[in-house]
């Protein structure tokens, strides 16, 4: 693992998601280097934010929908 592949993957560590040894060489790298252990810290703080800032916002269905089926559509390979 190396920076620029922690910070592609950093969204989908931060959310938990990705195979378990992936996540592993993740943190492995981070506890390592400290440009990487700044990125994740700053990157979780933007998260927390977004997330409280949220909060109390409901998702208009019809984004909903549309995210839905981005999300299908991801899951299927249609997506470049």
């Amino acid at each position: 693992m190396n920076c620029s592949k922690v910070a592609a993957r950093v969204y989908q560590y931060l959310d938990n998601e990705g195979m378990a040894w992936q996540r592993r060489r993740i943190e492995r790298h981070i506890n390592g280097c400290v440009d990487c252990t700044e990125v994740v810290q700053f990157e979780r703080q933007v998260l927390d934010l977004v997330q409280e800032a949220c909060r109390e916002e409901e998702v208009p269905p019809e984004l909903f929908g549309r995210l839905q089926t981005l999300i299908d559509k991801e899951r299927n390979g249609e997506l470049d």
